[in-house]
């Protein structure tokens, strides 16, 4: 989901691929619920807030360079 939202980061979108990011990880996260439960959701968001920030700052660090 971090990656996935990672996309975002560095460029303007389209309204459209906006949404479908938004769509994609809203249904990762219901997939998560369904199958475990609302905590492994909650893990899920804090894992997803820690690759999006290891993607950032990977993308930062290839900038850079």
């Amino acid at each position: 989901m971090g990656w996935l939202l990672g996309l975002l980061e560095p460029r303007q979108l389209r309204i459209s691929q906006l949404l479908a990011i938004l769509f994609a990880n809203g249904l990762i996260l219901l997939e998560i619920v369904w199958f475990t439960g609302w905590q492994a959701a909650v893990a899920a968001l804090c894992s997803g807030f820690f690759m999006f920030l290891i993607h950032k700052l990977w993308r930062r660090e290839l900038r850079r360079r």
